[in-house]
């Protein structure tokens, strides 16, 4: 995302990994870069222009070979869940601090959220109840390395 304002703000990247009954990839899911004008890029505060850049986020949405029309993406994210989930209502959107995803979802990608089930599994809220139960020793430590990427925070 470029920020958490639902008003301007808009999604850089998608990536969905579709488990099974026991949170076991299916497959290795799918990750899709937004083509994104470099003026919206550069509307991004520090921390997103900082973060993407060390991504290499910022610089595939504007690399129309490893980016794609959010048009496009919207129906190839939509395509890949409905062949795996035909079922209406029966997904639930899973991932860290996952409010804001869907919000923005919703937003862009109506027809995703509306196949999924209404209720979600936020990965941060097990770590905090963890935290608070056992300890802060109980909960691993960030790993060093990894991007701020949603295909490397997908669960699985």
């Amino acid at each position: 995302m470029t920020g958490l304002d639902l008003n301007k703000d808009r999604l850089l990247e998608v990536a969905c990994i579709i488990t099974d009954g026991q949170l076991k990839p299916v497959d290795e899911g799918v990750s899709y870069v937004i083509q994104t004008d470099p003026a919206v890029l550069a509307s991004m505060d520090e921390w997103y222009t900082s973060t993407h850049t060390q991504t290499g986020l910022m610089a595939a949405c504007t690399d129309p070979a490893r980016s794609h029309s959010h048009a496009d993406v919207r129906t190839a994210i939509l395509a890949y869940v409905l062949d795996r989930i035909p079922d209406a209502k029966t997904a639930c959107l899973t991932g860290s601090t996952v409010h804001a995803d869907k919000s923005f979802l919703q937003n862009e990608m109506p027809e995703l959220v509306d196949h999924l089930h209404y209720r979600i599994v936020d990965v941060s809220t097990i770590k905090e109840l963890v935290r608070r139960w056992y300890g802060a020793d109980a909960v691993p430590p960030k790993r060093a390395g990894v991007a701020h990427r949603h295909v490397f925070r997908a669960p699985g």
